[in-house]
């Protein structure tokens, strides 16, 4: 019976996992080769007043605050000693950071060079939200750093419960912020009744981020529930 668990458990690990390999390669395919079916508006370029300024946006966010998040929350189900599992976990927050903090720039970059109003839509302020999550998460994860005569065992029990909570949430938040970065994008670009390409690789995207979003807090809670029996 446990080993069907584990057997269960590592199966929704591995599909989170894969779910956000595929979505991230979906939306770096879509920036690349499809993005409104207009190759002037395909691929990326760091150059002035270019539009491919904004392309590096959705696949460096999704590269932080979706796959570097996700993997961030999986590692802990994986057999590895504590020390390695959360040095880990540090090590992709950080990066996924930096990815957040050059796609941030390439978007409001974007922004102003084309004479685009900032912060106007719901997925912009869904957006900032999940980053002040993930700021207040890291504030957080690094408390968990300090000696434990600043940060005592007892708080850090105390506040693990949240900080997994809040983890959880911020990865819901950020599916949710993609999903409507995706419906925004595919609005401007006017594609959707030509069911062309873009079409096809975005909607193939929002099936497979359904499949992510499921699986994810699914394996967290199949880790969780033999540790609260055992103890």
């Amino acid at each position: 019976h446990e080993d069907s668990k584990g057997g269960g458990t590592l199966f929704l690990v591995l599909l989170s996992s894969l779910s956000s390999w595929v979505f991230f390669a979906l939306i770096t395919l879509w920036m690349a080769k499809y993005n409104a079916q207009d190759e002037s508006k395909q691929g990326f370029s760091w150059e002035h007043k270019n539009p491919k300024v904004f392309n590096y946006h959705p696949v460096l966010m999704t590269a932080g605050f979706g796959f570097c998040l996700t993997h961030a929350i999986l590692i802990f189900s994986y057999p590895l000693p504590k020390k390695i599992s959360k040095g880990i976990h540090g090590a992709l927050h950080a990066l996924a950071w930096v990815f957040a903090g050059i796609g941030l720039n390439a978007v409001f970059r974007f922004h102003n060079e084309q004479n685009i109003k900032n912060m106007y839509s719901s997925h912009s302020w869904l957006g900032i939200a999940t980053v002040a999550l993930y700021g207040a998460q890291s504030i957080i994860g690094f408390g968990f750093m300090l000696p434990l005569s600043v940060f005592s065992a007892a708080s850090r029990k105390r506040v693990m419960k949240y900080h997994r909570y809040f983890g959880v949430a911020t990865f819901a938040f950020a599916l949710a912020t993609m999903a409507m970065g995706i419906l925004e994008k595919v609005t401007f670009n006017k594609t959707g009744p030509l069911k062309g390409s873009e079409y096809r690789i975005t909607n193939a995207a929002i099936v497979v981020l359904m499949i992510w979003a499921l699986s994810l807090p699914a394996a967290v809670l199949s880790r969780a529930k033999p540790a609260s029996k055992t103890s």
